[in-house]
């Protein structure tokens, strides 16, 4: 199940990149938000603890892009 979490929110994140650059910063970073919070589980079952720490500085990074600017 966390496999088809991680596909998912890969083609999300993917998705989201896209939305961002050619269509609305606001919609493209809540996608983006949303997509990495799907992977989370996998990482954090295969012990990544790297891409977790990762993945979790970039969701910092959007959601203050979507908050503060």
């Amino acid at each position: 199940m966390t496999a088809r979490l991680r596909i998912l929110g890969n083609l999300g994140l993917i998705a989201g990149q896209c939305v961002l650059l050619f269509y609305s910063r606001d919609l493209g970073l809540s996608v983006l938000i949303a997509s990495s919070a799907l992977s989370y589980p996998y990482f954090i079952e295969e012990r990544m603890w790297d891409v977790v720490l990762l993945m979790s500085f970039m969701m910092a990074v959007n959601v203050i892009g979507l908050f503060f600017l």
